[in-house]
């Protein structure tokens, strides 16, 4: 990072500059939507700072990716645009290319991943894109995109290395500096790059005291590889709740701005990501994607020394696969103490199920589930296998409940999570 061992000399020039920047804010800021930046004061209440919210998940095509994808293709020459665009993607790249295209009247298409989600590519298609299915992951999709481009004369749009790329979403500082000039310390997620790479060289350029902190999952740590000189280093597959920011190798134009502008980077678990998915539904009423969670996560979870007084945290996008939603939030209030899962196993004869139930009933917390078995492989003669749900307020009522069940008579825990 900037002030690590091994970092780019400040001599070294980079390859997207403040005047990129803001040739790309001339060509978007009347096609993009200005999203809202809020205070949060739950979240200034947890750390004693000012901490702003800034809501890229209400950007055109659901992520901060519009903007760099609009700028990008925009840049094309007419000869260019009548060839048409094409772009690999697991989801918010694919969004963005597409409706960047269809206002830009340019034939787009989209090569996914077979196991993309349906929703996504349903609404890519909405959008106008020509959607090709390859493969079982974005490197397999992009590689066909690559061919595709080659043998068909498309343009592709790369996700993240790119300069025009990196000055659109760079944009997204100009606006931060414009509502907010005071600001000191701006949270980013960070998977490829393009997204922090351009709020950085926009941010420094006016205020280079201004902290820049890249978050990443711990599923997918791109920044983890070492790559001095910047150049593509492959790394192990990467999954992660954050699906939108698993890189599998870092850019070749991304990595030395990052090292030289970028302040700290710092990770948080999937547990982690999770619980700040359900803290933005319930505080802020928004749908963050796991990517657009991760900055939340590393205030709620205190990852970052010295915040400073007015802090940005970026939700980047909102294009979660609706059909993990349950999963997620299921997760989230596990890991924050307010799900309770329990197996018992207990005596099999009467009054003791109505003992157990008592127990409960003391403790105050509701049944969600319940599954009563006598025919669980190895069980001992003479007893019976409970596996409750519970709901609870917090992890201090579910330990109390916890309490409260290993006194019920003739009722053993097995195993609680």
């Amino acid at each position: 990072m900037a002030d690590e061992e091994g970092a780019v000399s400040d001599e070294e020039e980079i390859a997207v500059g403040p005047a990129d920047i803001e040739a790309a804010w001339e060509v978007l800021k009347e096609h993009h939507r200005r999203t809202p930046i809020i205070l949060s004061r739950s979240l200034s209440e947890m750390t004693g700072s000012n901490v702003y919210l800034k809501f890229e998940n209400k950007q055109r095509s659901g992520s901060y990716k519009f903007r760099g994808a609009f700028v990008k293709i925009a840049s094309l020459s007419d000869a260019e645009k009548e060839k048409g665009v094409i772009a690999a993607s697991t989801g918010n790249n694919a969004l963005a290319v597409a409706r960047a295209a269809s206002m830009l009247d340019v034939k787009s298409v989209v090569v996914v991943p077979t196991g993309m989600a349906l929703p996504r590519a349903e609404v890519a298609r909405y959008y106008g894109a020509e959607v090709r299915y390859f493969g079982g992951s974005y490197g397999e999709a992009n590689l066909e995109a690559e061919r595709i481009s080659k043998d068909e004369g498309y343009n592709l749009i790369h996700p993240y290395d790119d300069e025009k790329v990196i000055a659109g979403q760079g944009t997204i500082g100009i606006e931060l500096l414009e509502d907010l000039p005071e600001v000191d310390t701006v949270l980013v997620p960070i998977g490829g790059g393009a997204l922090i790479s351009g709020i950085a060289i926009a941010i420094k350029a006016k205020n280079p005291d201004a902290h820049i902190i890249g978050v990443q999952a711990s599923g997918a740590p791109p920044q983890e590889v070492p790559s001095p000189d910047g150049q593509h280093v492959t790394i192990r597959r990467v999954t992660s709740i954050a699906d939108d920011s698993t890189i599998r190798m870092p850019g070749k134009i991304t990595m030395p701005i990052i090292r030289k502008m970028v302040d700290t980077v710092v990770t948080v678990d999937e547990d982690e990501i999770a619980r700040a998915f359900v803290f933005l539904m319930e505080r802020h009423k928004t749908v963050a994607e796991g990517a657009g969670a991760v900055p939340t996560a590393a205030i709620l979870f205190d990852e970052v020394n010295h915040l400073g007084k007015n802090v940005v945290c970026l939700i980047s996008g909102g294009n979660l696969d609706i059909n993990n939603i349950g999963k997620i939030i299921r997760q989230g209030l596990t890991k924050a103490g307010r799900i309770l899962q329990i197996r018992v196993q207990m005596e099999d004869r009467p009054g003791r199920l109505y003992n157990l139930l008592e127990s409960i009933s003391e403790g105050g917390a509701n049944i969600l589930e319940v599954s009563h078995r006598r025919d669980v492989p190895d069980l001992p003669y003479g007893l019976v296998e409970l596996n409750l749900t519970f709901e609870t307020r917090d992890e201090d009522h579910a330990h109390q409940l916890l309490s409260l069940i290993v006194t019920a008579p003739g009722t053993d825990l097995v195993e609680a999570e």
